[in-house]
């Protein structure tokens, strides 16, 4: 591409050179010949201003022989013979490969013409001034075309560049890889096909970051569903698997929704018997391991406004980082709160070291609590809730929720 940007270039250039240069030559060579008839015209009138009449032979050799007097001439008679000069015998025809300016002499008293003066000049002479200009022409145009050469082939990079760059970005594109970049060009066209390249990478990599978080929220949120699904087999209690299987299907559904960004609106909820369903889950798993789990709910305890898929996920999540990361007793107590209520989630664990205070809820893999907390405050801040870390010597969790509104337009503190 490169290489044909570069020729185009240059062959506009020399295009442009031959069109304009012909005319040129033209219109120097006839400028030649115009100016070598005006000074044998000039030196014509300065050699019929020299002779006096009558014309005679020794005193036009004397005349011709002033300092200021024309180069050579010639004079001819009232009878057209020769009378001075290197000049024909008689006073020529027009030729072809001369100048021919002829003056007349003439008597000032009887305005009579009495001989005339001949000057001419070679034609071959004018030829090659004009040839000089030509050449100094031709070295301009070589000039020119070496710059345009030089001038092409950086415009040729700096268009193909920005192309090239552009293909490699989109076959990187196309290859399941990420085109991000590329600088602005000061080309309109090239930097709009720039940035559709840009936004169809960004929307790619949202994509298939909304697909990555979504693998590991699934693999992370249907272990316990599994795990009381398999229990619940193991002991035969098909009500029970039917009920895990159930969960199995809306928390997948869930997290996609949540991955795609279309959640259903919160609704009223009832907490205490998700708190309850989630004692009965959990009790035989924190048994099995040698733990105990108690659940407290305070009487009159309003509804929440979050989706019960959310708030059952997120009391899994804190649950299960309690039977992971905790020790002893794991403590649920639902409490009424201003305008909501609170969930608080604690253990007689050695809680949450300094270290990770600030970086419990954020997203990671490997050791510590990895994706769990992070996918818990997502899940219930998008409900309009709150997930805190209230006392970190006792690993509690808080889940603060809105309760239902009395009336509309009612805050967290049941005010307007």
């Amino acid at each position: 591409m490169r290489t044909r940007i570069a020729r185009s270039i240059v062959a506009v250039t020399a295009l442009v050179i031959v069109i304009l240069g012909i005319p040129l030559a033209i219109i120097i060579q006839r400028f030649y010949e115009s100016r070598a008839t005006v000074e044998l015209q000039r030196s014509a009138a300065l050699a019929v201003a020299e002779l006096t009449v009558p014309l005679d032979a020794a005193e036009i050799a004397a005349a011709a022989s002033e300092p200021d007097a024309p180069d050579e001439f010639s004079v001819y008679g009232e009878d057209g013979g020769r009378l001075y000069g290197p000049g024909p015998a008689t006073l020529p025809a027009a030729d072809p490969d001369q100048i021919i300016v002829v003056s007349p002499i003439t008597d000032r008293r009887s305005e009579a013409v009495v001989g005339s003066v001949l000057v001419t000049r070679q034609r071959s002479e004018i030829a090659a001034d004009a040839r000089q200009a030509w050449a100094l022409m031709a070295l301009a145009a070589l000039a020119g075309i070496a710059l345009a050469v030089l001038i092409a082939r950086r415009e040729a990079t700096r268009l193909a560049a920005p192309i090239t760059d552009l293909a490699d970005r989109a076959d990187q594109l196309g290859s399941g890889g990420f085109a991000t970049g590329g600088c602005p060009t000061g080309i309109p066209e090239i930097d709009t096909l720039s940035d559709a390249l840009n936004a169809s990478d960004q929307r790619l990599a949202e994509a298939l970051a909304r697909e990555r978080e979504f693998s590991a929220n699934a693999s992370h949120q249907l272990r316990t569903p599994l795990a009381s699904l398999r229990l619940g087999l193991e002991r035969g209690d098909i009500e029970t698997a039917e009920r895990e299987a159930g969960r199995l299907q809306q928390t997948v559904e869930h997290l996609l929704d949540l991955s795609r960004g279309a959640l259903r609106s919160a609704r009223a909820t009832d907490i205490e018997q998700l708190v309850r369903d989630a004692e009965r889950r959990w009790h035989p798993v924190f048994e099995r391991d040698g733990r105990t789990m108690t659940a407290t709910v305070a009487a009159h305890l309003p509804a929440g406004q979050v989706r019960q898929t959310s708030i059952e996920q997120v009391l899994d999540i804190v649950l299960d980082n309690s039977l992971q990361h905790g020790a002893g007793t794991t403590r649920i107590d639902a409490l009424p709160a201003p305008g909501g209520l609170v969930v608080a989630i604690s253990d007689d664990g050695p809680g949450i070291a300094a270290v990770q205070q600030d970086t419990v809820f954020q997203r990671h893999r490997g050791s510590g609590h990895g994706i769990g907390l992070a996918l818990a405050r997502t899940l219930i801040e998008a409900d309009g809730g709150r997930l805190l870390l209230a006392d970190p010597a006792r690993a509690e969790f808080r889940i603060v929720l809105l309760a239902e509104p009395a009336e509309p337009g009612l805050g967290l503190s049941g005010r307007p």
